[in-house]
């Protein structure tokens, strides 16, 4: 990451040096302030097995969709609807306020729920609705 002299809030992201394809580089080349967010997430270390969020986001091209709040009742706290055929290039997943996974172009570009995702007794996974729930 280098900072423009000339424009000195300015941030580049080599983005080439992310191993994604020329695709997803065009795609995310739309949300140059994005990118910045993203290098500095692809930065954090993985959350720990153990780490339960309380606040769940989903956004569409940087734009939220969803969110929802961990309750016994796992609330909806904001919808935004969109097209059925809507696909939108770049997919966060925010726990928290923090991006913990993010795609684009069907390419991961931030994943830090590997740990999590391998824990078979992760207590997230217990926080979910159940068909019983």
């Amino acid at each position: 990451m280098q900072v423009d002299s000339a424009q000195p809030t300015i941030i580049q992201v080599d983005l080439s040096s992310w191993g994604i394809s020329e695709r997803a580089i065009a795609a995310l080349s739309k949300y140059p302030d994005k990118v910045v967010e993203l290098q500095e997430a692809r930065l954090l270390p993985q959350l720990p097995a153990d780490f339960v969020p309380i606040t769940y986001e989903i956004k569409f091209d940087s734009v939220t969709h969803l969110s929802w709040e961990l309750d016994k009742s796992w609330r909806v706290t904001f919808e935004r609807g969109c097209s059925s055929d809507y696909q939108p290039d770049l997919v966060e997943y925010c726990f928290d306020g923090q991006t913990v996974f993010s795609h684009v172009s069907g390419e991961i570009i931030v994943s830090r729920i590997d740990i999590m995702a391998e824990e078979k007794d992760s207590p997230l996974l217990a926080t979910l609705p159940t068909e019983a729930s």
